[in-house]
């Protein structure tokens, strides 16, 4: 369909960095979607919109779209991709440094994802948990996390994931070398 292709062309430019493109093209694709109420449709739009804000580091209008993307996949029953969104939401309240806010919204990640039994969101979600207690200044409950993760990651094979673990774990024994 034409909103699909928009979606992906603004997915490419998203990939590219290129976030006004992206957002071109997104909302395009979401004014289509709502045309024809396709609500499934718009909360992947308003989601992959509000990770091009929290990219942008445009706080409000990320909360926003994610705020209705959860809105609408809460209404529609779309568990899986509930964990997907409150682990966005969290990202873009660490992103501000409302740790205990962003802990909260990951909790929520977990719980839908655990329901779902979507291992590898759920090792997203705990890597996310661990950056967060990380910038709380909790080193020990930010490394635990990290293990968390890195024990799903490794028993899926996820490669990508793996790097981004070892990498936070090694910020967090460099910061408990330097305390």
């Amino acid at each position: 369909s034409i909103a699909s292709t928009l979606n992906n062309i603004g997915d490419i430019y998203y990939e590219q960095s290129n976030y006004n493109k992206a957002l071109e093209y997104l909302f395009q694709s979401l004014k289509i979607k709502e045309e024809i109420n396709d609500k499934r449709l718009m909360a992947s739009s308003y989601h992959n919109i509000a990770n091009v804000y929290l990219d942008m580091k445009i706080f409000d209008l990320a909360k926003e779209y994610e705020l209705n993307c959860i809105s609408l996949r809460t209404a529609l029953e779309e568990f899986w991709e509930l964990g997907i969104s409150y682990n966005t939401l969290g990202l873009i309240y660490s992103d501000e440094k409302s740790y205990d806010r962003a802990i909260t919204e990951f909790n929520q990640a977990i719980k839908c994802s655990v329901n779902e039994g979507d291992s590898i969101n759920i090792a997203k979600v705990y890597s996310s948990l661990s950056q967060a207690y990380f910038g709380k200044g909790n080193y020990p409950l930010s490394e635990n996390y990290e293990l968390r993760a890195i024990a799903i990651q490794q028993a899926h094979d996820d490669f990508k994931g793996l790097g981004v673990s070892y990498n936070h774990l090694g910020n967090i024994y460099l910061e408990q070398d330097n305390s």
